[in-house]
């Protein structure tokens, strides 16, 4: 067996199993963003109700109801308290909750998958109206896309959903890996079935068979140990950047007006407030809170705002701080992270290698 055949085989391993999937997980990372930035910008927007339907001036507008029907010309009709709104499905970003539960992830499908849908269930969407066959419709541009989101629950769980799973959950798999792996599983039997029926490189057919099966290093003994700490860390990470998420969409909200005219601000407060749900974990023993909501000049305390799209609740501690510490704590817990899974690839590399020199 050559070097060079080694070398070729190794790098092919890491261009389809590592490069290609890494690749994968920045586009899946930047759109899981795209999707929680455009969610946060149309807090925004007011809601849409029968005056801004058809007298409206606003360039984008929010609306809840229900999933009624769709039809065969790619329009959905989405039933509220008061209106029912056309909704053209061509472009928009679809996005689908756990319509059962307010648990799980959330997982963005195509157009032509909304009919399999349960009809009865809440959408949420948002974006411009445009006219469509003579009606106004809410319409996908490029200024302004349009999401549309099923989902189970209340509208004001959406709200911390789209936080805390609106982003992808094992980047690994991503859009990209099933066709690196098909990619990589062609290239090594091509290189197998070459070398296979000649003695002198039969060790390396037997590599190359070997790193089909390189994505199932991770789960594999006695790597599988160090993997499955890996998925905890990596949890944590995820946990602790939606905690950080979560505060910065208070504090981008601060000391403004929301669409319906309610003010929204903070209070600080040296004692826990009581009856108010607290919007992270603390870390460590507070000093301090910092109440979030809706403010009135005769309230002492923010009150939950009528707009679901608002964050309701107090944060212990200072929330400039707590940013700080859950952006460093997480990159430090998937440095860590990361570092585990490679050392579990590593370990099972090192007992297949082990394995072979005693076979040969």
């Amino acid at each position: 067996m050559r070097v060079a055949d080694l070398i070729i085989v190794v790098s092919l391993a890491f261009l389809w199993y590592c490069i290609v999937p890494l690749l994968g997980i920045f586009l899946d990372r930047n759109n899981w963003q795209w999707f929680r930035q455009r969610f946060d910008d149309l807090r925004a927007a007011p809601f849409l109700n029968y005056t801004s339907l058809y007298h409206g001036t606003e360039p984008t507008y929010r609306f809840t109801g229900v999933f009624e029907s769709i039809t065969d010309t790619k329009i959905l009709w989405i039933r509220g308290e008061s209106i029912t709104v056309p909704v053209n499905l061509i472009g928009a970003q679809i996005y689908v909750f756990s319509l059962s539960t307010v648990q799980g992830d959330v997982r963005r499908i195509h157009w032509n998958k909304v009919p399999t849908l349960i009809e009865g269930g809440r959408v949420y969407v948002g974006g411009s109206l445009g006219m469509h066959n003579g009606r106004l419709v809410f319409t996908h541009t490029k200024n302004e896309p349009l999401i549309i989101i099923f989902y189970g629950g209340d509208d004001r769980s959406l709200n911390e959903r789209v936080i805390w799973a609106g982003r992808n959950n094992n980047q690994y798999f991503n859009r990209v890996t099933p066709y690196a792996l098909a990619a990589g599983t062609f290239s090594f039997l091509c290189i197998a079935f070459s070398f296979l029926n000649r003695p002198a490189f039969r060790l390396t057919a037997l590599i190359a068979i070997i790193a089909i099966f390189t994505p199932l290093f991770p789960l594999l003994p006695p790597g599988i140990l160090l993997t499955n700490l890996y998925t905890k860390l990596w949890q944590q990470t995820r946990l602790l950047r939606s905690y950080r998420d979560t505060i910065q969409v208070a504090l981008r909200r601060e000391n403004q007006y929301l669409p319906n005219g309610e003010y929204y601000g903070s209070v600080r407060m040296n004692t826990m407030p009581a009856g108010v749900p607290p919007l992270v974990q603390a870390v460590g023993k507070s000093t301090e809170w910092t109440v979030f909501g809706a403010i009135h000049d005769n309230t002492l305390l923010p009150f939950e705002p009528s707009d679901c799209a608002a964050l309701y609740g107090f944060i212990p501690g200072n929330p400039q701080k707590l940013i700080r510490f859950y952006t460093v704590t997480a990159v430090l817990l998937a440095t860590a992270a990361l570092f585990l899974l490679v050392a579990g690839i590593g370990l099972n590399i090192f007992c297949i290698v082990l394995l072979i020199a005693r076979i040969f």
